[in-house]
């Protein structure tokens, strides 16, 4: 049977027992997945098939611990697996100003959804001041192509806060690859064009005009 393409199999024998429904392949250790520090476990108990989802090996408190009927143990897998994955990327995203601890575990990230949480991501340098700021900014420019369509929604929002345009264009990026600078420029052009009318939008209009001239 073919598993999540992000999960390690450490253990499958049931892939043997569906294709077969030999009883004698029934046990407690039928599968385990490994995504980073998450296990999906399935076994049979008694008279029932048992999904467990465990974190950091803590087998004696489960994340959960679920019954499962066994026409529908391949799609809860699937399920399943897509669930644990969400569950790792809420981890990336910073809990408080203060929380360099999930920038740290955002590094160490190689998944392709980032663009799923691009945006709260992108909350996180809307003040530059904000310890967590100042190393996510660093981070970030790792994952320039999931961040443009968010990167684009801000800048083009003209409910978004100005200063909050400002630092992505002036700290983020201006450490874009050349590629994904062009892709803004229609937008960053716009901005530069401006006629301000509060200190905010000065700056914005400032900050807009540097980045133009710096990618020349």
């Amino acid at each position: 049977m073919i598993y999540n393409n992000s999960y390690t199999v450490i253990l499958d024998d049931l892939s043997e027992y569906i294709s077969t429904n030999y009883e004698s392949l029934l046990k407690e250790d039928m599968l385990q997945l490994e995504y980073k520090n998450y296990i999906i476990d399935v076994g049979f108990y008694a008279k029932e098939f048992i999904l467990y989802i465990i974190k950091d090996h803590n087998w004696n408190i489960p994340i959960r611990k679920e019954q499962i009927q066994e026409n529908d143990i391949i799609s809860k897998i699937n399920k399943t697996c897509i669930e644990v994955l969400s569950m790792n990327l809420q981890e990336l995203i910073p809990e408080n100003k203060f929380d360099i601890e999930a920038v740290r575990r955002l590094s160490e990230n190689n998944t392709g959804q980032i663009a799923s949480i691009a945006l709260p991501l992108l909350e996180w340098i809307a003040d530059m001041n904000w310890p967590v700021a100042s190393e996510l900014i660093h981070v970030l420019p790792r994952f320039h192509k999931e961040l443009l369509p968010s990167i684009r929604c801000i800048l083009i929002d003209q409910k978004k806060d100005l200063i909050w345009k400002y630092w992505i264009i002036t700290r983020l990026l201006i450490q874009f690859p050349k590629e994904s600078q062009l892709e803004l420029l229609p937008i960053i052009e716009r901005l530069a064009e401006l006629t301000p009318k509060n200190e905010d939008e000065i700056e914005l209009k400032e900050g807009a005009l540097n980045f133009l001239e710096n990618i020349k």
